[in-house]
């Protein structure tokens, strides 16, 4: 559990310093990225990560492409997670998508960029075959796709 308030992480990220970083980088996305605040919840869809439990988060911006948020631990990247999207406590939609990447920022607190993906059982529906959908494939897509997430310390260039 975290020692900062997520109030004083969100001020952290709201610094104008922050984002200013960001502006440079900005020009090579792919979508257009939206500051937002809200709350979700990350929820396992990967054969392997079943048992997880589900991971509470906080919303920081989003775009067609993907999405960064908070969370108070760790998160592989490379796993595949339906993001539950929430308002005032009621879910209003869901999306999976693959974390792209992790980095702490202060005691037990992460900022997490993920790409929006195709969840694996809509795209065994349309035929392609299990063995095309585990992790080593949703590593392997183009870095064009990944674009849209830089991480944190990489914006400092």
């Amino acid at each position: 559990m975290s020692t900062t308030p997520p109030n004083d992480l969100i001020g952290l990220i709201s610094q104008p310093e922050y984002w200013q970083q960001t502006q440079a980088k900005d020009q090579q996305r792919c979508f257009e990225r939206f500051e937002v605040r809200g709350d979700a919840t990350l929820e396992p869809i990967e054969k392997g990560h079943v048992e997880s439990p589900c991971i509470r988060v906080q919303l920081r911006d989003i775009s067609r492409g993907g999405i960064g948020f908070i969370s108070n631990q760790f998160i592989d990247p490379g796993t595949v997670w339906r993001v539950r999207f929430e308002y005032q406590s009621e879910l209003i939609g869901t999306q999976p998508a693959v974390v792209r990447y992790c980095r702490l920022t202060s005691e037990n607190m992460y900022i997490v960029g993920g790409q929006f993906v195709v969840e694996p059982a809509m795209m065994m529906l349309q035929g392609v075959p299990e063995q095309h959908l585990g992790k080593d494939i949703v590593d392997r897509q183009d870095t064009l796709d990944t674009a849209d997430f830089v991480a944190p310390e990489a914006l400092e260039d």
